[in-house]
């Protein structure tokens, strides 16, 4: 299947293909199925591949995912100051010192927890 816009929930991604549409859905709805388990093949080839350089870096960032015009979505936690819900998105990633990628070495997603919203700001007083 070619790639398609991310956004596109499953039944506009099978449109018409039920049995793929339903095969989508058992697989995201097994509970084997984590990120954490998707991610280790592709983490394992990674490794590899940094095992043939002599210096590799390793870069991180955490992105910001905002969720608050699809209110129907459950599990997202608060973002920032305002009434913005969402999740974050902490990727690690392996490069060689010219800058060409080896892959993911680790991948944390969460949602913060709606209890402990303004905790920097009470630690601050």
């Amino acid at each position: 299947m070619a790639s398609a816009p991310p956004d596109l929930s499953l039944a506009s991604l099978y449109e018409g293909d039920w049995a793929s549409l339903k095969a989508g859905y058992r697989f995201f709805d097994n509970p084997k199925v984590t990120p954490a388990k998707l991610l280790e093949p592709h983490q394992a080839s990674t490794w590899e591949r940094c095992a043939s350089e002599p210096i590799v870096l390793i870069t991180q960032d955490t992105n910001y995912f905002n969720f608050t015009s699809h209110a129907a979505t459950t599990g997202m936690g608060p973002m920032g100051s305002g009434p913005e819900q969402g999740f974050l998105l902490h990727s690690a990633l392996a490069l060689t010192t010219d800058g060409v990628p080896l892959g993911l070495v680790a991948q944390i997603a969460w949602a913060r927890d709606p209890e402990t919203r303004g905790k920097s700001a009470r630690r601050k007083q």
